[in-house]
């Protein structure tokens, strides 16, 4: 059951909202795995590589921008609280927290996992050619591996420095109010960091924005999901995973 109840602010929060976060589950998760299963793989690819990747870079850049935007307001930050973040001044009660948040953050375990199968499908390496034992092949994947260095080095920084404006703007606004994003009201709580620095006018920015990074972190890791399952289940000789069309259906199954 929920129930309605009212913040300090007077805005309404809902109670018991477990349901409700299966429902918004479930709408997001039958879109992306219809897309998956009957549209694959030239919807798949174009919807990956084409519209979710500019918007996401959009919002990235919008977040960026609400870092030079907090300067302006009551919450600029200064050189020396900066330089103070890099001191090892963590308090032991939060160091557990601190490690878990750090864990979250940048490249998890499965999408290193799932790396490998975006190279093969989005054609890395194709122009090796199978393996031969000659300098030629040697120095056509060495090339290769060279870009895959380099597209880990710039993925790297990235979402490393995406992730400290993240919680730049998190430290000098949402600690400032003392405020943590929890529960109901985690999406109206961290909407503050872009409705503070850039004004009210953000929060139709934020949405949008946000909406899309999570469809695209949905969208991601149920493509990445399917092949690994796929894979795995190959390894144990229930289908062949060099054979395209196996893998599509299994694929297009687990979607």
């Amino acid at each position: 059951m929920v129930s309605a109840n009212r913040n300090e602010n007077g805005s309404p929060t809902l109670q018991n909202s477990g349901s409700n976060r299966r429902n918004c589950r479930g709408v997001a998760g039958f879109p992306i795995s219809s897309v998956m299963a009957h549209g694959f793989p030239r919807s798949v690819q174009q919807d990956a590589t084409n519209i979710v990747p500019r918007h996401v870079v959009m919002f990235t850049l919008f977040t960026l921008a609400c870092v030079g935007f907090l300067q302006r307001t009551e919450y600029a930050i200064s050189a020396g609280q900066i330089a103070s973040g890099f001191q090892f001044q963590l308090p032991p009660a939060v160091l557990g927290a601190a490690v878990a948040a750090f864990g979250l953050t940048g490249v998890g375990a499965s999408e290193i996992i799932a790396y490998p199968y975006w190279c093969l499908e989005k054609g890395y390496a194709g122009f090796t050619g199978p393996r031969e034992q000659s300098e030629e092949w040697a120095g056509r994947a060495r090339g290769w591996i060279r870009v895959m260095y380099w597209d880990a080095l710039l993925s790297m920084l990235v979402y490393t420095v995406v992730t400290c404006a993240f919680y730049v703007l998190g430290a000098a606004i949402l600690h400032g109010h003392g405020e943590i994003p929890e529960g109901s009201d985690m999406i109206r709580t961290l909407s503050k960091v872009y409705t503070e620095s850039a004004g009210s006018g953000a929060m139709v920015f934020y949405v949008v924005g946000a909406i899309v990074v999570l469809f695209s972190t949905l969208f991601a890791g149920s493509a990445a999901w399917t092949r690994m399952f796929s894979d795995a289940f190959a390894q144990v000789g229930l289908l062949d995973y060099s054979n395209l069309d196996q893998r599509q259906r299994w694929i297009c199954g687990f979607a």
